[in-house]
């Protein structure tokens, strides 16, 4: 059976469907434009975060007579010296300082992980009277600035014989309020069901959270990690 196009009045072939708009183009090109914006503001943030950097390394690779008149002259100074990483690294002990910075940094963050994660798996799965008060202590601990709690720290750290030890600086890092608010907001997205499977086949809370909710939940750990990390290496 034989089909035939169907004509005008002339006898000119007529197309048999008509092109219209095309379909869910906007929606790409808006998405596209979402993109790009992304990137630019991206870019944008990049360079401000890389210009004070690059501005520090090439102010120390210039003389300190040079470093100390300005902007101006810093730029125009083409001669570049080693003089000020000699002098840190003759008359300062910077190995020892950085691996001081190393064992405070990654013992909080290891400690800051375990602790907030288990006091959050605990107030996003388990019942027990008085959850919601010991979540809202919790919650007032993030208006409470770590400035104010200097001084009772150092008391309690020298009655326990703490003081000029890695665990006095390590120590207060650890109880993070916003990184048990940030586990358990994540934890509260998991799906129950993994859990309910998991009980029924005998495994126990410590097992779930070892085995289940820990390798579910690295976005949590690495955010948790980051800005441990970055506060506790920032500490003087």
């Amino acid at each position: 059976m034989t089909t035939t196009s169907p004509t005008s009045s002339t006898g000119a072939p007529v197309a048999a469907a008509t092109a219209g708009p095309a379909r869910g183009r906007e929606p790409v090109d808006s998405t596209r434009a979402f993109d790009i914006v992304c990137v630019v503001v991206l870019v944008i943030f990049v360079a401000l975060w890389l210009a004070p950097t690059l501005w520090a390394i090439n102010t120390s690779f210039k003389d300190n007579g040079v470093a100390a008149l300005g902007a101006g002259d810093i730029l125009a100074d083409t001669h570049w010296t080693l003089a000020s990483y000699v002098q840190l690294f003759s008359q300062g002990s910077i190995t020892g300082w950085l691996v001081s910075s190393a064992v405070i940094s990654l013992t909080s963050v290891a400690l800051t992980i375990f602790f907030a994660s288990l006091a959050a798996y605990a107030l996003s799965r388990l019942q027990f009277r008085g959850k919601n008060v010991v979540l809202g202590v919790i919650l007032v601990g993030l208006m409470i600035p770590p400035q104010v709690l200097i001084v009772p720290w150092f008391q309690e750290f020298g009655v326990l014989g703490l003081l000029n030890t890695y665990w006095s600086v390590i120590l207060p890092a650890v109880p993070q309020a916003v990184a048990v608010f940030v586990f358990k907001q994540f934890f509260d997205g998991l799906p129950r069901e993994i859990e309910e499977s998991a009980r029924l086949d005998g495994a126990s809370y410590w097992t779930i959270y070892r085995v289940l909710i820990m390798p579910l939940s690295r976005p949590a750990v690495s955010a948790v990690a980051i800005f441990t990390l970055v506060v506790t290496w920032n500490d003087l």
